[in-house]
């Protein structure tokens, strides 16, 4: 009887839950699936074909969201990072509230950010009552959907790598958020009541140093559970009290993507953000690496490495993309790393011995989880299936009908049986380079969008065809929104709205 009631209310739960998943109220829409129930969105957008309009809003990576007639996203001038309220109907910015951001701090506790992205890089949440924003070095702040700050709260200083990369999310009233540290004894998933901003309970997570994801929501008929990634584990923790209820080790040391939750399973994929594949293309690496080969000798000598020599993390792109890997300092670091017999002399054998060794350390998988419950019983999370080739490194993958679908850097989209894990299909798409926004689903298509700001629409169906491509101003970091019959693109200058 007990066990009738708690599935009784736990489907309560669900159906409330279901009225705020009418909006795309924050990063990746409903729970982060990527998708949004009766979504009707333009699918020809060649030549601005449905544009409705278009408006600046400023430097940003962070992604458009939805509550209402209001479009909810952040921005950074001068040191200021902004909250702006955009009216759904026609881009006029309703209200904008700003903070003040001094730079990254430095020291014990330093926050610095990558070089691709800015402070106003981290995806608001909403709910019908307040918005949710955050940011680095700024804290956590609420407002009401009139603009009206309800409370902010500040986070103590701990030293992040390239910052923290996950957004807040809201669920019954209860703001999540995740912030790991390179100090992982403050590594935490923090709850905070979202009327009050009172901290309802902080968890400790000192496995994990580096994870840039934001959670999402599993309903059980046990309660809700928040499930996020982290370095090396996917873990689920009570919404209520924040003890984690299970885990499963064996993910990639600095993940990146969300797991997407359908029914009780999930979809993830958790990749190193280093960028090295399972199907690393050697040959395109080596190629790079002879350009420093002075004697043509095929190998590479102690004398001649020298300033510059990079890392070829991703050997597909062009040397001029930032992705294509770091540069070595000193140069003698190459060396050290891949003159594995120290003799002076680097052959192509030594130097696929070296990356493949980094590959096989990733530990990095695709895969879809079942959650077995027993009552009583601690629950049992198992892989149905794993793949480790072909796995995006930013965009979180698209689980849409009986498919996942996935986007890599270079170019390519990848489809996979999501009951089996088969490859069904990898091929290009219509734009190459690299890829941060996660592609979104609506109406049998699904909508790509590239670093260099081309957009991609191409359907589900077997024949994988690419029905329009349009090249929009800025580059492209943040994920599309969709509401209704309206596509939502942020680039690094505008905000677009197709109809």
């Amino acid at each position: 009887m007990i066990k009738k009631y708690a599935q009784l209310w736990a489907m309560l739960l669900m159906a409330s839950t279901l009225h705020a998943d009418n909006y795309w109220s924050r990063f990746r829409g409903p729970n982060g699936t990527g998708m949004i129930e009766g979504g009707k969105p333009p699918v020809h957008l060649n030549d601005g074909a449905g544009l409705r309009w278009k408006v600046p809003v400023g430097l940003g990576h962070s992604s458009p969201i939805i509550w209402g007639e209001r479009i909810f996203l952040t921005s950074f001038e001068n040191k200021t990072v902004f909250t702006h309220a955009i009216s759904k109907k026609d881009g006029t910015i309703e209200w904008s509230r700003k903070r003040s951001y001094e730079g990254p701090r430095k020291g014990p506790g330093f926050e610095d950010l990558h070089e691709d992205t800015n402070p106003a890089a981290m995806t608001l949440c909403a709910d019908n009552e307040r918005v949710y924003a955050y940011g680095l070095s700024i804290g956590l702040t609420s407002y009401d959907h009139s603009g009206n700050e309800i409370w902010h709260h500040d986070f103590k200083r701990t030293p992040f790598l390239y910052g923290t990369g996950g957004s807040p999310m809201v669920h019954d009233g209860t703001v999540f958020l995740l912030r790991d540290s390179l100090k992982k004894e403050n590594s935490m998933l923090y709850a905070f009541d979202g009327k009050t901003g009172n901290l309802i309970w902080k968890t400790p997570r000192p496995f994990s140093n580096i994870s840039y994801c934001t959670p999402s929501v599993l309903e059980t008929s046990d309660g809700a559970e928040i499930v996020t990634l982290g370095a090396g584990r996917l873990s689920g923790y009570s919404a209520e009290t924040g003890k984690e209820v299970w885990s499963l080790d064996g993910m990639g040391k600095s993940s990146i993507n969300l797991p997407v939750v359908r029914d009780e399973e999930l979809f993830i994929n958790a990749k190193i953000m280093l960028g090295f594949e399972v199907d690393y293309n050697h040959e395109k690496a080596w190629e790079y690496i002879l350009s420093f080969d002075k004697n043509e000798n095929g190998v590479i000598e102690e004398k001649e490495i020298t300033q510059g020599i990079r890392m070829p993390q991703r050997p597909d792109l062009p040397l001029s993309s930032p992705g294509f890997g770091y540069v070595m300092r000193p140069p003698t670091r190459f060396k050290s790393e891949f003159d594995l017999n120290d003799d002076g002399r680097i052959p192509f054998e030594e130097f696929v011995a070296k990356i493949d060794s980094m590959t096989r350390k990733m530990q990095a998988a695709q895969g879809r989880v079942q959650i077995t419950r027993k009552e009583g019983q601690t629950p049992i999370p198992q892989l149905l299936w794993s793949e480790r080739r072909y796995l995006p490194e930013i965009p979180t993958i698209l689980p849409y009908g009986d498919r996942v679908y996935a986007v890599l850097n270079g170019g390519f989209f990848v489809v996979r049986d999501a009951n089996t894990g088969k490859l069904i299909e990898k091929d290009r798409l219509n734009a190459s380079g690299m890829y941060a926004a996660s592609p979104v689903a609506a109406n049998d298509h699904i909508y790509f969008a590239s670093r260099r700001g081309v957009v991609t629409v191409m359907k589900t169906d077997d024949s994988f065809e690419k029905v329009s491509t349009i090249q929009l101003d800025g580059e492209i970091y943040a994920t599309p929104a969709i509401q209704d019959n309206l596509i939502f693109f942020r680039t690094t200058k505008w905000l677009y709205a197709f109809q």
